[in-house]
C-alpha cells in the first residue's frame, strides 16, 4: 500500500490511517508526508504487527515504511542519510524498498 498521510499527529488521521491498514491489510505499507517528530512513539501510531522504519520531519514531511512482522527485513545502511531503505524477503524473492526524504532547502 502506498500512501500520502497528509500528517499522523491527530487522532482523527491516526484512526483514518489504522481504518485503511485494516481494510487493506498490506504487506508493505510506503508511506510518505507523516509529519510526525521523533519524539512520538512508534507504537503509538503505527500498528504493532508491523515493523516500523521512519525518517521524522516534524511539520514538513517525513517518510515510513511498514513492513509485516512476519515478513523478514534487514536495514541498508548506505540508504540511511536522506531516506529509509530495507530489504525484504518473502517467498524466495528479494525486493528492496525504499522512500527518498528530500532536503528541505
Amino acid at each position: 500500500m502506498i500512501i500520502n498521510c497528509n500528517g499522523l499527529k491527530g487522532q482523527k488521521k491516526q484512526a483514518a490511517f489504522r481504518a485503511s491498514v485494516d481494510h487493506y491489510n498490506p504487506d508493505i505499507i510506503l508511506g510518505c508526508e507523516s509529519k510526525v517528530s521523533q519524539d512520538m512513539a512508534t507504537y503509538s501510531i503505527f500498528p504493532d504487527n508491523y515493523a516500523i522504519y521512519r525518517k521524522d520531519r516534524d511539520s514538513n514531511g517525513g517518510v515510513f515504511i511498514a513492513v509485516r512482522d512476519t515478513l523478514i527485513t534487514a536495514d541498508i545502511p548506505d540508504l540511511d542519510s536522506n531516506c529509509v531503505g530495507k530489504l525484504t524477503v518473502f517467498r524466495h524473492q528479494i525486493t528492496v524498498y525504499c522512500q527518498l526524504l528530500w532536503p528541505t532547502n
